[in-house]
């Protein structure tokens, strides 16, 4: 049987995680998720590529130890608002910090324009209070941005695949998550144009699975003993994933097209490629050069990526199953089973 055994989500983008015991799904993923980011001051007037405006633990590891905290307004009786809508306070702290910062939301700043992997998105200025206590945390300027869904448009990607005939036309003209469904994978409409994502690298969810997790700590330990490797064990914590799959199989989920958890449907939709952010130890934000040296031994498995070393799978929710939640414990149901294959990026 597989089930839910771990539920997590990132307030802030590239900061600690929160583990739940259930997670609300809204349109952009698990409410809350990576809905916040910090970003570099001069952003509008950066020479270097356009990720590289957003401050992440593979170039300042420090910013992993940032440990967010979520107090929430109660909710009006009938009202039809989201968490986020009800407001609260966002507050940050970390180790060396002696002091923390509380960002109240929703936020009243300024609405800017900005790129998250390609895909344009606007974004709101939580205030220079978040702004001088990260610049501290981080040694350089920078300033926390939120995804608010009320001022900001939804993240719409210009990943498209348009000349694909097997893409959906809705998938082809706008999606709104960074890459297009892969070949072969179709949705139907309106499903299709209507997946979201917030400050995510990807996808609205990644799965990993405790079974992948064993085979990948087998790999690691037998490295170790060869002299190759410098860990012999990690947690799914260091891949970030937003569910962790209880089962006994490694990488059975590659084979994965959708599932149901509790009474949501969610489509698997590609292999996750893994990068250096996975080499950052979520206690101490120390970089080592395992896991992805020994993922990178024995996972280049997408056939359209074959350099790229993959470990867990992205997946995005029905439509209609906004407003659900998926509890720890949650049995999964695998509805359907197949190939998956990266689509090439449209040249």
């Amino acid at each position: 049987m597989l089930k839910v055994k771990n539920l997590y989500m990132y307030p802030v983008k590239s900061c600690r995680g929160l583990e739940l015991n259930e997670a609300t799904i809204a349109n952009h993923g698990f409410a809350f998720d990576r809905q916040w980011m910090i970003v570099r001051e001069d952003f509008a007037s950066y020479s270097e590529p356009a990720h590289t405006r957003i401050v992440t633990m593979r170039d300042v590891p420090t910013v992993i130890l940032i440990t967010p905290k979520l107090d929430l307004n109660e909710p009006v009786p009938g009202s039809t608002q989201t968490a986020y809508e009800r407001g609260g306070t966002l507050t940050l702290s970390h180790p060396k910090a002696s002091d923390t910062v509380a960002v109240p939301f929703p936020c009243k700043g300024k609405s800017i324009s900005f790129e998250v992997f390609g895909d344009p998105v606007q974004v709101v200025d939580c205030g220079d209070a978040a702004a001088l206590w990260l610049s501290a945390i981080c040694g350089e300027s920078v300033r926390l941005v939120v995804n608010d869904y009320q001022s900001c448009a939804p993240r719409v990607s210009t990943n498209t695949y348009g000349d694909d005939p097997i893409l959906m036309p809705e998938a082809a003209s706008k999606v709104t998550v960074r890459h297009c469904v892969p070949v072969g994978h179709q949705l139907p409409p309106p499903y299709s144009i209507r997946a979201q994502a917030a400050f995510a690298d990807a996808y609205p969810y990644l799965l990993v699975s405790t079974g992948s997790m064993r085979d990948l700590n087998a790999h690691l330990a037998e490295r170790v003993t060869q002299g190759k490797g410098d860990l012999s064990s990690v947690r799914p914590i260091n891949f970030r994933p937003n569910i962790v799959v209880e089962n006994e199989v490694a990488f059975e989920e590659d084979t994965w097209m959708a599932v149901k958890i509790g009474g949501s449907t969610i489509h698997v939709l590609s292999r996750a490629t893994r990068c250096m952010a996975t080499t950052v130890d979520p206690d101490t934000a120390q970089k080592t050069k395992d896991p992805l040296t020994t993922i990178q031994s024995y996972r280049r498995v997408e056939p359209n990526a074959k350099y790229e070393a993959c470990f867990g799978m992205w997946g995005v929710h029905e439509p209609e199953c906004v407003g659900n939640t998926i509890k720890v414990g949650d049995e999964i149901d695998v509805l359907k089973t197949g190939a998956h294959g990266k689509a090439p990026k449209k040249k």
